[in-house]
């Protein structure tokens, strides 16, 4: 079972936390239980952010893109995430996490997230 929360509140780092998670369920089984803070930093940790990394932008594709002059307009970075398919905002996380991308800028094209209101639920 994969457990998420909308702990950081956009999509990057959820779609992020959902692919790490998934790594360690394909990569080291399904018995291991892992939460944040608990491990620590190990060999694990490393080959699911990769894996997550690596599911979301696919690593030839992220090089030749970071590759150039080191300044990612809004226009670019709508035009990369576009030719992999892929919201542009992960596309931001990724270059803000990796320190290509100040953490102030272009945070408008990540989604924010919310709970939905349980409309449906019984008060009493």
């Amino acid at each position: 079972m994969i457990q998420l929360s909308l702990l950081y509140k956009t999509a990057d780092q959820l779609w992020f936390t959902f692919f790490h998670e998934a790594g360690h369920i394909l990569f080291h089984g399904k018995k291991d239980i892992f939460l944040e803070g608990e491990n620590g930093k190990d060999e694990k940790e490393d080959q699911a952010n990769r894996f997550a990394s690596d599911c979301l932008i696919p690593p030839a594709a992220y090089h030749q893109f970071h590759s150039g002059t080191g300044h990612f307009s809004e226009a670019e970075v709508k035009a990369f995430a576009k030719e992999i398919g892929i919201a542009p905002g992960i596309v931001v996380g990724r270059l803000q996490h990796d320190k290509r991308l100040e953490i102030k800028n272009l945070n408008g094209l990540k989604q924010r997230l919310v709970w939905a209101e349980d409309t449906h639920s019984n008060k009493y």
